[in-house]
């Protein structure tokens, strides 16, 4: 009935590669933290794809496992987080780490995780300031509070989310989302 917080796998390996094992356990709907490693580079893109948390070159010293557990450790101790919302009729309790972006629509902010959506009467200010300590989330205009754990890719007027959702970039914005971006990517080797 346990389940693992964190696989470590390796990238070449006799009757299945790390990234097919990745490919089976997001096909099955796992949202394991996975770090993949190998002797080479040339699978990190690999990694990307099947959304490893980290990638590993062999030879690895302690120096660089105690930093890459470090990073992890950092990057995700917001999962322990939530946050109680009125929803329809009843409050809710979320995992910060499992809300994928929220949209301002009318009165309403409607907040998108990976459970279901859920429509709340809080604004989006009063949202931004409860996940403001939250490193992942990134605003994105007056109508969209996105975290970052869950975008997929960047193109110039949109961003795109790993369930295919794809949230306008206000003009004025566009330099400064991509560079947030990038920044909260580069903490990961």
């Amino acid at each position: 009935d346990q389940k693992p917080y964190l696989v470590i796998l390796q990238v070449e390996m006799k009757k299945m590669s790390g990234i097919e094992v990745a490919h089976t356990l997001r096909e099955k709907g796992s949202s394991v933290r996975l770090i993949l490693m190998d002797v080479s580079d040339k699978y990190a893109m690999d990694a990307f794809d099947v959304h490893a948390d980290g990638y590993l070159k062999k030879p690895i010293t302690y120096q660089d496992f105690a930093a890459a557990m470090s990073r992890f450790r950092a990057r995700f101790a917001t999962e322990s987080h939530t946050i109680e919302v009125r929803a329809e009729r009843s409050k809710v309790n979320l995992h910060t780490a499992d809300i994928l972006f929220a949209e301002s629509i009318g009165h309403n902010v409607w907040i998108y995780t990976k459970e279901g959506e859920y429509k709340t009467p809080l604004t989006m200010g009063k949202l931004s300031e409860v996940l403001q300590e939250e490193k992942p989330f990134l605003p994105c205009g007056r109508s969209y509070l996105v975290n970052m754990a869950y975008i997929s890719q960047i193109e110039n007027e949109v961003i795109v989310m790993n369930d295919g959702s794809r949230i306008p970039i206000p003009v004025r914005l566009r330099k400064s989302v991509a560079e947030r971006y990038r920044e909260y990517c580069s903490g990961w080797k």
